[in-house]
């Protein structure tokens, strides 16, 4: 007995020596890419070095792009130049299906109040009435922007420059395909209207301010022609926007009344009793001198003839030569930042005046003078501009003026006549209150969105009709990124599903982004039809053990939110944490979870410590626990934490046999069964080696698969004709071969294979050797070799000997006691002829059609019981 547990102790020791070395060996090979993807699901500590190397590389090549501008000579801004991205763009073969209700992102110019007043708080006060969820977001911060562009259907730019984070959000927003929309409301895209001669402009702007309007012209330019279609605040402006975006793809969404003046209405003081009449006029910018000219003469005999007339003026404006002689009538009042004070001015005038230059920038211009003085019950005269032609009435609801005789008479009609004033305000507050009252707004902005969305859906971009079921796959890792079992078998079960229930369902994927050194950054692409959103996180030191994050559940829940699956089905989900339950939990969205591992009961996943000692079973105990846990209070808080979120599981599904005990032994009884089920490969034909017999070996170079396990095995067996073929997973596909001599057995060790190798590899061995030392919840490798007629020497942990029939497809040991293996490899080399035939079909092993098929019953049950966003 003594010289038994010494040998035990010795045999430990080994393998605590062997995780060593395997760990120094890991960190030598930490600058290779699939090294460190590898490395990243089963070595957390591993994979945080390899994530400080590439910051810090970022870091570096940042600094050096810096210094090249530095130095280099500024480029003459003959044509808009954009920086190459940082980031890569969504690679979506799929049309986006939008609802009926779309979710919709404005991506603004927020700094001039009035303009963000009338063409952004007005669009989400219209969305609103809809019940169209909608949100609003800066240009200047693209960060985020990128973020909310996962989740909306519909994006609104909004008098936005192309600078090269626009262009960037813009081609970020056409790559996941979004509908996309240009909304503006002055014609400041067109280089021949707008700016108008630096010299007409009375020295109120500087010449660097002036430069700034002139190349901004094309910034605007450039972006209003990378967007799909283009909404304008009037028809003419429609027809300039079409010579850029082309025809059929602008509209006409004109500024109108909103909840603000409607309060301010509703809560305004009377108009005053004044000894006087006053004229009104409001100007927002520098550039409006040339405009007034148009009705300063008219104004000046106006005053000339009316003494009681006073003239009031708020804001900007250079006062004409010829309304000096009057300058005791005449208020003015600087430029008001508060909108309600301003019609507090406005409300007590008793005209209002809206002159334009005649040119077509101010066709352009909206009526926002007329509508806001009309809303208050002020009667104006306005130029006859195209717009203003177009949609007043003269005498009715305006009194409309084209030359400075018409002005004068106009104004003199008014100011003479009280009933007239009273007939014009009452006319132009009817036809406010019709014409642009919220409601009517929000169905013109509806048949502008649905209108884009028809078009879209004609070109084949979107998909309106009603989706199949969704069904959401989340998974930590999905291909390209794959490394473990699990992925494998998602894909296969996702590749399946689409196969035989492809007219059923809509499927989804939801996972990690293993590459993306950037925290809590989405990324979209299609993958073999299938649609798949991959999150990247920081390389937390614990990343494998955490189990929530608040970040994850905030981005995952605008994820549900925003694509509504019907069923969620969680398989691994360390890294991204049972956070993403927990999402699905509050917004009672149903969820199944199959059982792949430990990780929902234990600290270790692979319930194997940093030595490759075995943990005890029974994980619900706290006193076991208490042997092992580094931090007794962390662990049992961790393990509540998770058991609270299977247990909200419509359904717990386990892998194998042995999954299902494991867990029902840790309290979870309500598990289910679900056999993982093999795709079928070829089977390729085998060429036996003459008196030597072919061992394969494909867990990689781990403690807890066995390879340590198995070269003692072999050294001890003293194996002289055999040979060993080795699948490395930590190097790379391609990689060239090295060679290693054991005894007298010579070893090969071959790259990580692609799954669409794997029938060569099965079809060059004779014998695949499967020493797990831990509790493996399946084994998919067991179960493919025995299907490609390879005989499977397998350790009985866990369920990957589960399918073994032994001494007809292959042989088991325990992996407590080598002296079983060994004389197993011995009996192999002994008798070479009798494993070097292929094994006959084994149709006992599941397939990978029956486990989808009692899986989709298990979605139809569940989708049955319950709709999910009703």
């Amino acid at each position: 007995m003594g010289n038994g547990s010494e040998a035990e102790q010795l045999r430990t020791q080994l393998r605590t020596n062997q995780l060593e070395l395997e760990q120094l060996k890991s960190q030598l090979q930490a600058t290779q890419a699939e090294v460190a993807r590898s490395q990243g699901t089963i070595a957390a500590m591993e994979t945080s070095k390899f994530w400080q190397a590439r910051l810090k590389w970022f870091k570096v090549k940042q600094k050096f792009q810096q210094l090249l501008q530095k130095n280099s000579p500024p480029a003459a801004p003959t044509s808009i130049v954009t920086p190459p991205l940082d980031y890569p763009l969504p690679h979506l073969s799929l049309p986006r299906h939008i609802p009926q209700r779309p979710k919709v992102l404005l991506i603004v110019e927020e700094s001039i109040p009035q303009c963000f007043r009338y063409r952004v708080q007005q669009k989400l006060e219209q969305l609103q009435v809809l019940e169209y969820e909608a949100n609003w977001i800066s240009w200047r911060d693209h960060i985020t922007t990128r973020t909310l562009l996962h989740f909306c259907h519909i994006v609104i730019f909004y008098r936005v420059p192309a600078f090269a984070e626009v262009i960037h959000t813009i081609k970020y927003a056409k790559a996941l395909k979004k509908l996309i929309f240009f909304d503006i409301d002055d014609l400041i895209f067109n280089g021949d209207a707008y700016p108008p001669p630096l010299e007409s402009l009375s020295g109120q702007i500087s010449v660097e301010e002036y430069n700034g309007l002139v190349q901004g012209v094309a910034l605007y330019r450039e972006a209003l022609s990378l967007c799909d279609y283009a909404i304008a605040s009037t028809p003419t402006l429609v027809k300039e926007m079409e010579q850029v975006t082309g025809k059929g793809t602008s509209f006409c969404h004109r500024n109108a009344i909103d909840n603000a003046i409607l309060q301010f209405v509703h809560s305004g003081f009377p108009k005053l009793q004044r000894d006087y009449l006053s004229i009104f006029y409001g100007s927002g910018t520098k550039t409006h001198d040339a405009d007034f000219q148009v009705v300063a003469s008219a104004l000046a005999r106006l005053m000339e003839k009316h003494p009681y007339v006073r003239l009031t003026i708020i804001g900007y404006l250079s006062l004409p030569d010829s309304l000096t002689p009057y300058i005791d009538r005449i208020d003015r009042v600087g430029l008001l930042s508060n909108v309600n004070v301003y019609w507090e001015f406005l409300s007590q005038a008793d005209i209002n005046i809206a002159p334009l230059k005649q040119e077509l920038f101010n066709d352009c211009k909206s009526e926002i003078k007329w509508m806001e003085a009309a809303v208050l019950g002020v009667p104006s005269v306005v130029s006859g501009t195209q717009m203003y032609v177009e949609v007043l009435q003269d005498g009715v609801d305006a009194m409309i003026a084209y030359t400075p005789e018409e002005w004068f008479d106009k104004l003199n009609l008014l100011v003479s006549n009280t009933e007239l004033r009273c007939a014009i305000a009452q006319g132009a507050q009817e036809k406010a209150r019709r014409d642009y009252n919220p409601l009517v707004m929000a169905n013109n902005l509806k048949n502008i969105l649905h209108s884009g969305m028809q078009k879209a859906a004609s070109a084949g971009q979107i998909v309106l009709s009603e989706p199949k079921k969704k069904l959401l796959f989340v998974n930590v890792l999905y291909p390209p990124q794959a490394l473990g079992g699990a992925t494998g078998l998602v894909k296969n079960i996702v590749d399946t599903l689409i196969a035989k229930y492809g007219d059923r369902y809509e499927i989804s994927i939801f996972t990690y982004d293993l590459e993306n050194p950037k925290a809590y950054e989405l990324f979209e692409y299609t993958h073999d039809g299938v649609h798949v959103t991959r999150l990247s996180l920081p390389p937390w030191p614990d990343i494998d053990w955490r189990y929530q994050d608040q970040r994850v559940y905030d981005l995952f829940s605008q994820y549900l939110t925003f694509n509504q699956p019907d069923l969620i089905h969680f398989h691994c989900v360390q890294r991204l944490t049972t956070s993403t339950l927990e999402a699905a939990i509050n917004l009672n969205i149903p969820y199944i979870v199959t059982l792949h591992d430990a990780w929902w009961i234990c600290d270790h996943q692979f319930m194997l410590d940093k030595n490759g000692v075995e943990r005890d079973y029974h994980q619900n105990d706290p006193l076991v626990v208490a042997r092992y846990a580094d931090d007794i209070n962390s662990s049992i808080l961790r393990r509540r934490y998770l058991a609270k979120c299977l247990n909200h599981a419509k359904v717990l599904l386990a892998v194998s046999e042995f999954q299902a005990e494991l867990y029902c032994l840790n309290g979870f009884t309500q598990v289910q069964v679900n056999r993982n089920g093999i795709l079928p490969q070829p089977v390729l034909p085998r060429t036996p080696a003459a008196n030597r017999i072919r061992l394969g070996y494909a867990g990689g170079i781990c403690v807890h698969k066995g390879y340590y396990f198995l070269k003692e095995a072999i050294l001890a067996a003293d194996l002289r004709n055999s040979e060993l073929t080795v699948i490395d997973l930590f190097v790379a596909p391609g990689s060239a071969t090295r060679h290693e001599t054991w005894g007298s057995t010579p070893v090969n060790f071959i790259p990580k294979l692609p799954p669409e190798n794997m029938p060569e590899f099965y079809s060059q061995i004779d014998v695949l050797i499967a020493p797990s030392l831990w509790p493996e919840s399946f084994g998919l490798i067991s179960r493919e070799a025995i299907l490609a007629g390879v005989w499977v020497v397998a350790s009985n942990k866990g369920g990957l000997a589960e399918d073994i029939r032994p001494g007809v497809d292959g042989d088991v040991f325990s992996p407590h006691h080598i002296n079983e293996l060994v004389a197993i490899l011995k009996k192999l080399e002994r008798e070479p002829e009798s494993y070097q035939q292929q094994v006959a079909e084994a149709k006992y092993i599941r397939r990978i059609d029956e486990q989808v098929s009692e899986l989709e019953s298990i979605y139809d049950t569940i989708l049955n019981q319950q709709k999910v966003f009703a």
